[in-house]
């Protein structure tokens, strides 16, 4: 019998593509780079494919001019009067004052380097999407350098609040991957199984138009080999799972006793339920040791409940 040979990407793609029904997808994508797609947009469409849960909240107002003050203080160039900016005050209005290095003269005695406030700028806490107000003071000379700092928080600001931009879709394309069922196999390689990849689709074709990301999908058909494969390799990303769940919950049970919240035991709690039903996903790939894993995961779950139980009644 001869072997196989493969002696390219495409021929190893087409390997695993060969059965005769689809087990699942291999899913990494390239770097995520410029992205701003309106929050309105990217919102709708993940919530059209049943991703909505992937798209964190939207940033308040205050949020958004903090970070954009950072961009601001960052973008300074050689050519630009160095300046700080500072927040100032935050009570029904988030102000953060334009303090510009200024060559101060002191009677008897050379100049000094000072930094003295010559604007605010300002939000209203309290709207959702406020235009900030921005506030000279009357006694400072017209200066372009001060004019652009300002300009630049303002603009960055403006883009911040209407826009998803890369840190926010990365996440969000991360979690998308997690709610299709995604499992870690290799740090950025997933393996999605076969009953979400119309969504999958679905999602690789927003980011390519959207953000222009290439999501590589691989498809594994289900031979005899790519089952075995995939069944170990599924197992031990589960058995990872449930292990750093493990850990995060035993450091949790021995924190103070008034951490101890319903509402925080209960979301951790549900983690292992979530888990066990992406188990009941994986089904069909890890065969019978599906019923194994689970009564692993529950075991688990017990043991975490009856600690923090405990945890609570010595408390009380």
């Amino acid at each position: 019998m001869t072997p196989t040979t493969i002696d390219t990407l495409t021929d190893l793609k087409a390997h695993f593509a060969t059965g005769t029904r689809p087990l699942g997808a291999l899913v990494y994508w390239s770097g995520i780079h410029d992205v701003r797609i309106p929050r309105s947009t990217f919102r709708s469409e993940f919530e059209r494919m049943g991703l909505g849960a992937a798209v964190g909240r939207d940033p308040k107002a205050e949020a958004c001019l903090n970070m954009a003050a950072a961009v601001a203080s960052r973008r300074q160039g050689k050519d630009v009067t160095p300046a700080r900016i500072q927040l100032k005050e935050k009570n029904s209005h988030a102000v953060y004052a334009v303090l510009m290095r200024r060559d101060v003269a002191i009677p008897g005695e050379e100049a000094r380097v000072r930094y003295l406030e010559e604007a605010r700028v300002m939000v209203d806490r309290g709207q959702p999407s406020p235009t900030p107000q921005v506030v000279t003071a009357s006694d400072v000379e017209p200066d372009d350098a001060r004019d652009a700092v300002i300009a630049d928080m303002v603009t960055e600001y403006r883009d911040i609040l209407d826009n998803i931009r890369t840190q926010e879709c990365s996440e969000a394309l991360m979690q998308a991957v997690q709610i299709l069922g995604g499992l870690s196999l290799r740090t950025g390689v997933y393996f999605v199984p076969a009953a979400n990849l119309t969504r999958l689709g679905e999602l690789r074709a927003f980011m390519s138009a959207h953000a222009n990301v290439d999501i590589a999908t691989w498809s594994i058909a289900a031979s005899d080999a790519n089952v075995a494969q995939s069944r170990r390799d599924a197992r031990a990303a589960f058995l990872d799972k449930v292990g750093a769940l493990v850990e995060e919950c035993k450091a949790f049970a021995e924190s103070k006793a008034d951490e101890l919240s319903p509402r925080s035991i209960n979301a951790r709690v549900k983690r292992f339920q979530d888990l066990e039903g992406q188990a009941s996903l994986y089904a069909d790939i890890l065969g019978d040791q599906v019923e194994g894993l689970k009564k692993t995961i529950i075991a688990a779950r017990d043991r975490f409940r009856d600690s923090v139980l405990g945890a609570e009644d010595a408390a009380a």
